[in-house]
């Protein structure tokens, strides 16, 4: 019983420390940042699944409002060729990234590649493909890679004319 009188304090001490990590739209702490990096690194090494795992133990610990952890593991995702998945979790960190145009650019741009995977199947999807470049692109103008991706999508949807702009832009 005495543990139960308890637990109130402890359940302000874990919001308190935790609230940074919590509220949408900001960075995430030191911490979390340092595990996206170290998952970043373990995923350029080909283990996806360690980093994707890591990674949701830091979006657990931010109560599932860590944008950047969804996006690092969209991409693991993708990688590991999961595509319906990669497109979900990354539509989720779109959803937590409000004023953060760096993890929604990267968030889209996954979101297109995921789609650009799934038209080798379905033709149909080089369009959604489109438009998640487009909307990465709007967000970071300098990214090289949301260009050529625009203009590879574009060259595949037989509009060669934009599809060469976009690799111009891209060069």
């Amino acid at each position: 019983m005495r543990y139960l009188a308890l637990a109130p304090a402890v359940l302000l001490t874990f919001v308190l420390a935790t609230h940074s990590a919590v509220v949408a739209g900001q960075a995430p702490d030191k911490a979390t940042r340092d595990g996206i990096v170290e998952a970043e690194r373990l995923m350029r090494r080909g283990d996806n699944f360690e980093a994707l795992k890591r990674l949701q133990q830091l979006n657990a610990a931010a109560r599932g409002s860590c944008a950047e952890c969804l996006v690092v593991m969209s991409e693991a995702m993708l990688n590991m060729k999961v595509y319906p998945n990669a497109l979900d979790t990354a539509a989720q960190a779109i959803s937590l990234a409000a004023g953060q145009p760096p993890v929604l650019s990267r968030a889209h741009g996954i979101r297109a590649q995921a789609f650009q995977a799934q038209a080798e199947t379905d033709p149909a999807r080089y369009v959604d493909a489109e438009r998640e470049f487009r909307l990465a692109a709007d967000l970071d103008p300098e990214s090289e890679y949301m260009h050529f991706g625009l203009g590879v999508t574009l060259l595949k949807l037989n509009r060669d004319d934009e599809g060469v702009a976009a690799l111009k832009r891209f060069l």
